[in-house]
């Protein structure tokens, strides 16, 4: 705020009239509040456009059930995978097998899915990455854009906070998903109808999430930290100039 006060000083100082100030202080406004962020969004999304949720949904089906490269549908990787565990166990059925194959199995198409969703989910934080970045820059001519890059990093409601929060669930979510297929695998075998009881549940350990701490939120947000004081130091020395011009005057 520091910067928006040497601003309206320095207005004050530098128009002979009120009316003069308030007309330049609100055009100020409107293009820093208004003109730039959107400018600057617009800005961001052409030079490091991100897929539309169809396109990035459309790409995830389709290498859920046909693979990374392809060429390795569905139907396939499981029927690789039996022949692995088959073989591992030296038995030539799956009902022969002293664990559940459909447990295994569960467990397999978990980690597929996780390395499709961590290929596709990289792409777009990398996007959204460089779309802030640029998004920051745009506070060289819009101060206002600086203060709320800092004001939600410190409040933890940036996309910062939310990629880490998003990537501590995740992480949770796979620790607990390996959990019950390791269950199933382990306590029944294939074809057996299973139940877990109260002690599985007892076991698993609830979600907990540390927010980011401040020294990561100054250096997620350095650059708008950075130009917020050039902004007060620019504006102070603008506005003292302004006064001084007005002794002289």
């Amino acid at each position: 705020f520091g910067a928006m006060l040497g601003v309206a000083l320095a207005a004050s100082a530098f128009f002979r009239t009120a009316r003069t100030t308030l007309v330049a202080l609100l055009g100020f406004w409107i293009f820093a509040c208004l003109i730039a962020p959107r400018v600057a969004a617009d800005v961001s999304e052409r030079v490091y456009p991100a897929p539309s949720r169809v396109e990035f949904w459309r790409d995830v089906s389709r290498e859920m059930s046909e693979g990374i490269d392809g060429h390795n549908p569905t139907d396939r990787r499981r029927e690789e995978l039996k022949q692995r565990v088959l073989a591992q166990y030296g038995v030539g059925r799956v009902e022969d097998l002293p664990v559940n194959f459909g447990g295994i199995s569960l467990q397999a198409g978990e980690e597929h899915g996780d390395r499709v969703f961590d290929r596709h989910y990289g792409r777009l934080w990398t996007a959204y990455e460089r779309q802030n970045r640029v998004h920051e820059i745009a506070a060289l001519i819009a101060p206002l854009v600086a203060i709320r890059n800092v004001s939600m990093g410190v409040a933890g409601t940036d996309w910062w906070a939310h990629k880490d929060f998003a990537r501590a669930a995740e992480e949770y979510r796979r620790t607990l998903q390996r959990q019950l297929n390791d269950n199933i695998t382990f306590n029944s075998r294939t074809g057996q109808t299973y139940l877990a009881n109260a002690s599985l549940w007892s076991q698993a350990a609830p979600f907990e999430y540390e927010p980011l701490v401040l020294s990561r939120v100054v250096r997620h947000h350095a650059l708008s930290f950075a130009l917020l004081v050039v902004w007060c130091v620019a504006a102070a020395a603008l506005a003292f100039f302004a006064a001084k011009r007005v002794r002289l005057d």
